[in-house]
């Protein structure tokens, strides 16, 4: 019956070999989802400041483009502002996909 107790010794501790590797897996897995929760928490936050942003630099395009009309603004005033506003549009669509392959 000896062998039947060392058998089951070495049973036990390689059980408990395998859950603590389990749990440090899941420890690791744990932090790894709050990490991507983070994530998706900055980059929610950049989508909205960009948005503002867009809608500001929209209303400020409006104001110009009357300007241009009336020939007190240039041209390069008026694309200044639509390539910033495609710029912004663009960083949206990027954090909007970022969010996206993080959950």
């Amino acid at each position: 019956m000896p062998a039947l107790g060392e058998a089951l010794r070495q049973e036990k501790a390689l059980f408990v070999t395998r859950l603590a590797t389990q749990q440090g897996q899941i420890a690791v897995l744990n932090a790894r989802l709050r990490q991507y929760e983070e994530e998706i928490i900055g980059n929610e936050k950049l989508v909205k400041a960009s948005r503002q942003q867009l809608t500001l630099l929209k209303d400020e395009l409006v104001g110009i483009d009357e300007l241009y009309k009336k020939g007190s603004a240039a041209t390069s005033k008026v694309l200044q502002y639509q390539r910033t506003a495609a710029g912004l549009e663009g960083d949206i669509g990027f954090r909007q996909g970022e969010i996206a392959k993080l959950r």
